[in-house]
């Protein structure tokens, strides 16, 4: 019996043992295979990172290149625009050269640095003239001295024939050769604003300041009307008020 007891014993611990290697080898392999999916599951990770950082650099990279495109455009037109500018500037320069059959001095653009505060009393009056014009702020400074130019050019006919509708209408026309689209009505209002800012600032016997930011084209009309190539008389269709100009000394 003892020997039976001994041999019962001795095979429920091997039967034990047995368990316990089978429950490790589980244990072990659930363990490891645990960890494998894990590893796995950070691999993937971290592709869809690495694939998302590389996408979100591409777009970087596209817009960029579209941003450089944009602007290189953008730069490409404004060079036409100023070339283009430039090429209207020297032919109307050409122009009046040959209309006054000499050479003239460009004077330099001359930026203003800080205005008075007080403003003189005739420009002051003189500026709101401009301002109620209409059309005023759709005439750019190169556009009034194409105007200008065509109406000095036709002063001969203005002379013979008086300041009529098909002298505007030519002027009109002139203009549009220049690139302008201006009607004869607008030509001819435009004409008279600026010349009574003219008549109205000589008319006051006072001295404009050369730093005036008012009517740049004065000087010009100035320059004209005293070496004769415009008569005062003609400078607009209303002429009862004009005034007298001095010689300068």
């Amino acid at each position: 019996d003892e020997d039976d007891d001994n041999s019962s014993a001795s095979s429920e611990a091997l039967g034990s043992r047995k368990r316990r290697r089978k429950t490790e080898r589980k244990l072990e392999g659930f363990v490891k295979n645990l960890v494998t999916k894990v590893m796995e599951k950070q691999e993937l990770m971290h592709r869809q990172l690495v694939e998302m950082i590389e996408n979100k650099e591409r777009e970087r990279i596209k817009r960029e290149e579209a941003w450089k495109h944009e602007e290189m455009e953008r730069i490409r037109k404004d060079e036409e625009a100023r070339a283009q500018e430039r090429s209207r500037n020297l032919a109307l320069i050409s122009f009046i050269q040959n209309l006054l059959g000499h050479e003239i001095q460009i004077p330099q653009p001359v930026e203003e640095a800080c205005g008075k505060r007080e403003e003189d009393e005739v420009e002051v009056n003189a500026q709101k003239d401009l301002n109620n014009d209409s059309s005023n702020n759709r005439w750019p400074d190169v556009e009034v001295q194409s105007l200008i130019t065509v109406r000095t050019s036709l002063e001969h006919k203005v002379r013979l024939m008086g300041s009529k509708g098909s002298i505007w209408e030519e002027i009109s026309e002139a203009m549009h050769g220049m690139g302008y689209n201006r009607s004869a009505k607008k030509c001819k209002e435009k004409w008279e604003n600026i010349n009574k800012y003219y008549k109205r600032t000589v008319g006051s016997g006072k001295k404009r300041r050369l730093n005036s930011k008012t009517c740049p084209y004065f000087d010009e009309l100035d320059t004209l009307y005293r070496n004769g190539p415009l008569s005062i008389g003609n400078a607009s269709s209303n002429t009862s008020d004009v005034p007298q100009i001095e010689e300068k000394e």
